[in-house]
């Protein structure tokens, strides 16, 4: 009996053992990528808006062609992305609201996708924050970097062209409320896709979708409270609209 207790006792020491070691090994992974990942400008300047720390991110201005996430050959063999790199874009639209993105006075809130032009490349919306009211932008995605339609572009990529995900312009819009939360989707039951955003602790507010890559003027939806949370997506069936979930406070909770 105690050579058989004996035995067991070693066979659970070498366990916890081997388990130890997976442990270290895996603490020293994620330390090395939280390293490289944490001495990204971009990183910081995010986690500076998200922290509050606005100043940070307003000061930081990233040339075009910049390293801002190290990411190539970080990731094999499960995953290989390139570097993040910062891009030169020529904005367009409400005058100050364009003056306050090129003077980095606008602090970045949110940011979503989806189809706006129907072309089948995702568009990128982004919210910022500015002068106690707000911006959108809109940045359409980039065809050749998705699907090409002509075959010239994959001879060019064969000899090493590597399309922008996005193309350079994008459209401004002046809206009445900082886009803490923002959401894209079709919420008005038509075929296009739509804005939803609201301010934390403001309003709602939808912006529709022309089809064509443009939004629509800011409309105020009422509800019984201020926004306190926003989510979308299909909660409940799979009918092709899309579904909102929105948090309000009130006397009721």
């Amino acid at each position: 009996m105690s050579l058989r207790l004996q035995a067991n006792s070693r066979l659970l020491f070498r366990v916890f053992l081997s388990h130890r070691v997976i442990f270290i090994a895996l603490l020293a992974m994620l330390v090395l990528a939280g390293v490289g990942i944490s001495n990204s400008s971009a990183v910081m300047s995010t986690l500076s808006v998200i922290a509050g720390n606005s100043e940070h991110a307003a000061s930081t201005k990233i040339a075009s062609g910049a390293i801002t996430v190290h990411a190539a050959g970080r990731g094999r063999p499960f995953m290989n992305l390139q570097d993040g790199r910062g891009m030169s874009v020529n904005y367009r639209g409400d005058h100050n609201a364009v003056a306050a993105l090129q003077n980095n006075a606008a602090q970045a809130r949110a940011l979503a996708a989806a189809d706006f032009d129907r072309n089948g490349t995702p568009d990128v919306v982004a919210g910022f924050a500015s002068n106690g009211t707000g911006l959108i932008t809109l940045q359409r995605g980039n065809p050749e970097a998705f699907a090409p339609a002509d075959d010239s572009v994959f001879a060019r990529m064969q000899q090493g062209y590597n399309p922008n995900s996005l193309l350079a312009g994008a459209d401004v819009y002046a809206v009445p409320a900082s886009p803490d939360f923002l959401v894209t989707g079709n919420f008005n039951h038509d075929t296009e896709k739509d804005v939803l955003f609201a301010a934390k602790g403001g309003a709602l507010y939808l912006m529709a979708g022309d089809g064509a890559g443009r939004l629509g003027d800011p409309q105020q939806i009422d509800l019984p409270g201020p926004v306190t949370a926003l989510g979308a997506g299909e909660f409940r069936a799979a009918d092709g609209f899309t579904d909102v979930a929105v948090g309000v406070s009130g006397p009721g909770g």
